[in-house]
């Protein structure tokens, strides 16, 4: 078993962390389904007032980081899954998510199975295991729409929704209009 660290946008990160998102599709994809996955997102390192270095090392061992998408800043020690409040110091700035290192990851993902379809062929069932959708809204006109995780727009429908997030993310390589095949992956959270 290895760990494939994936990329991914910060409304995707928080759907993870709202039990919402459960699939991705990712046009590669170099593991196998006994693998995991380690959510790779933007993120800072906190940096120490006295010494302005962006990691500060610790007698225990530890280090300080933060995370983009909790918002909060915190004391972690490898893989440690609680975090303790920080209160020192002031952040650098934001880093892409390639950057992240896998210590500093605090999502880890079994993977359930991974399949190969093409883009257009998925249903409202599983662009809601996207995440995509971050909630309804009551339209006069258009009834009750979706209102997309990307963007915060709404749409008139799931397929348009999911159409104008994957350009947003894959539109110059691989546009929905292209219907390219796309690899599936069903995962569970757990860590």
């Amino acid at each position: 078993m290895k760990d494939v660290g994936l990329l991914f946008k910060g409304p995707m990160v928080r759907a993870i962390l709202d039990g919402r998102k459960t699939e991705t599709r990712r046009l590669k994809f170099p593991a196998n389904a006994s693998d995991r996955i380690w959510v790779k997102e933007t993120f800072r390192w906190a940096v120490d007032r006295k010494s302005c270095s962006c990691l500060e090392f610790r007698a225990d061992g530890s280090a300080r980081y933060v995370l983009a998408d909790c918002g909060g800043e915190g004391d972690f020690t490898g893989l440690a899954e609680e975090a303790t409040p920080y209160s020192g110091g002031f952040p650098c700035p934001w880093k892409p998510s390639i950057f992240m290192p896998r210590w500093a990851s605090r999502l880890t993902l079994e993977i359930l199975n991974v399949e190969r379809e093409t883009l257009q062929a998925i249903t409202p069932r599983a662009i809601l295991a996207e995440g995509v959708v971050l909630r309804s809204h009551q339209d006069q006109n258009l009834g009750k729409c979706p209102v997309s995780a990307f963007d915060e727009k709404m749409y008139p429908d799931l397929r348009s929704l999911w159409a104008a997030g994957w350009d947003s993310v894959n539109g110059k390589k691989a546009p929905w209009k292209s219907n390219p095949i796309v690899n599936v992956i069903t995962f569970r959270r757990i860590s």
